[in-house]
């Protein structure tokens, strides 16, 4: 193979080496002259460095076969002992097997890491424009891989990042700049919904035309048509329930319960703390449906007692307003009530 040592700048010209190794070494490599450009190309056309790879030879060629390199920008380096081998490149490859309509072709970015000597594929820019970050093989327009997680993409997917570890998407701001994502849709704009992380640490739930819909506080509570809950849950607006649960360990007011426009009517209360007491006030029946189904459940030694809404004084009676009858139902074979003295038999079924 025949080495030619060659010291010019291209100018209107063109260089063809076939089967050769050329290499090109700048007019000057002293100190003086470090910052000189080494290679130029000067043309009034469109300056090209090509590179043409093909199998067997010049005068009977074959065609170019699938993961061949078709031209490499490549980095060296002098150790301190030695000349190093490529420890950066740019490698154009073919993509598969060319025919006269197939030419398919990727491209390959390459690094060496710190105190090593081996190069890695950082970036690829696959056949169909996806582009990989980790991965050679990108299964989606942004593919960003630290480790193959084993996980398969949809295919809607226009970025996919993986790991087999921990993996998260962070946004970095100043304390007095949001961060969030955003939703565009044609005829409402490009921000029509959104998830917001304000400058107050409060996270934003927006729709429409990106307006907040909810929030949740840095101090954990949870606001729905306001944006400063003063609750764990502050809901300004209706609110429709098939079915209310709260497991209460201390003492809490329920003033009032209004089911009265509303057709659900279950309503249940569960006190599971030792001399927790649950207030219970203002309950109506919902408009339509079987009444309302007051389920109160304690745990332990605990108790229900009905009494008197103005203060302490127990209830002496279950009224209903319209005058119908109230249906005690037994649970097993007899029904009791305790007026604090003693339990009173109502019924007995043998």
């Amino acid at each position: 193979m025949k080495k030619s040592i060659l010291s010019f700048v291209f100018s209107f010209g063109l260089l063809i080496s076939n089967g050769q190794s050329i290499e090109i070494t700048p007019s000057s490599t002293t100190a003086t002259q470090s910052n000189t450009d080494d290679i130029v190309l000067r043309t009034t056309g469109n300056p090209n460095i090509v590179g043409v790879k093909f199998n067997g030879s010049l005068a009977s060629p074959l065609p170019t076969t699938n993961t061949t390199t078709l031209l490499a920008f490549n980095g060296r380096g002098y150790n301190g002992s030695a000349f190093t081998g490529n420890r950066a490149s740019i490698e154009f490859k073919a993509a598969e097997d060319w025919t006269s309509n197939d030419n398919g072709t990727k491209i390959h970015f390459s690094t060496t890491s710190i105190s090593s000597t081996g190069t890695n594929i950082r970036m690829t820019i696959d056949h169909n424009g996806f582009v990989g970050l980790g991965t050679s093989s990108p299964t989606s327009l942004l593919h960003i891989s630290n480790a193959v997680s084993g996980v398969t993409p949809s295919s809607n997917t226009k970025a996919f990042i993986e790991d087999i570890n921990h993996t998260y998407i962070s946004f970095g701001t100043p304390d007095n700049k949001e961060s969030g994502i955003l939703f565009g849709r044609p005829s409402f704009g490009g921000a029509s919904g959104g998830i917001i992380y304000n400058i107050n640490r409060d996270l934003l739930f927006r729709t429409s035309t990106n307006d907040t819909r909810m929030v949740i506080t840095e101090a954990g509570n949870v606001g729905i048509g306001t944006n400063t809950p003063e609750a764990k849950l502050d809901v300004v607006g209706d609110v429709k329930l098939s079915r209310i649960k709260l497991d209460i360990n201390t003492s809490i007011s329920l003033d009032p319960l209004d089911r009265q426009n509303n057709s659900y009517h279950v309503i249940n209360f569960t006190a599971a703390g030792s001399g927790s007491t649950v207030f219970l006030r203002g309950i109506t029946a919902p408009a339509s449906g079987n009444g309302t189904m007051l389920y109160l459940l304690v745990a332990g030694t605990g108790f229900v007692r009905l009494q008197h809404s103005a203060g302490t004084n127990p209830a002496n009676r279950l009224l209903n307003n319209d005058g119908a009858d109230i249906t005690i139902t037994d649970n097993g074979s007899a029904i009791y009530i305790y007026d604090s003295s003693g339990w009173r038999l109502l019924s007995f079924t043998q």
